[in-house]
């Protein structure tokens, strides 16, 4: 072979000539050795690697569950502070600074509308 694999084919050219062979395989059976027939049913219809897939589900699931359980434990928690009147007081003068200040940067911008 050279360095372009089997003697310059492409890759979709080397998988159709796989599945020919393996469906010439299976189609008789009977005359090819059982090597040959393992490999030709593997070549048609992959093992799927469904313990793994169904592992990593499981962990993702447990992940999610245990973030997201943080998440509310930690509000929880903080309810008490953000509820309280200073906090609210101060969140309020931050938001109208803020809305103050994007009020005068489109009075400045001077674009039209």
């Amino acid at each position: 072979m050279g360095p372009d694999g089997a003697h310059g084919l492409s890759a979709q050219e080397r998988d159709a000539i796989r599945f020919g062979v393996a469906q010439g395989i299976t189609g008789r059976a009977g005359n090819a050795p059982r090597g040959w027939r393992r490999w030709a049913e593997e070549a048609l219809h992959p093992p799927r690697p469904w313990r793994e897939l169904l592992l990593l589900v499981l962990l993702h699931t447990t992940l999610t569950v245990v973030w997201l359980g943080g998440y509310a434990l930690l509000l929880s928690k903080a309810r008490r502070v953000l509820e309280g009147p200073r906090t609210r007081r101060a969140f309020e003068r931050t938001t109208g600074v803020v809305l103050i200040g994007f009020g005068l940067a489109l009075v400045t911008a001077g674009g039209s509308p």
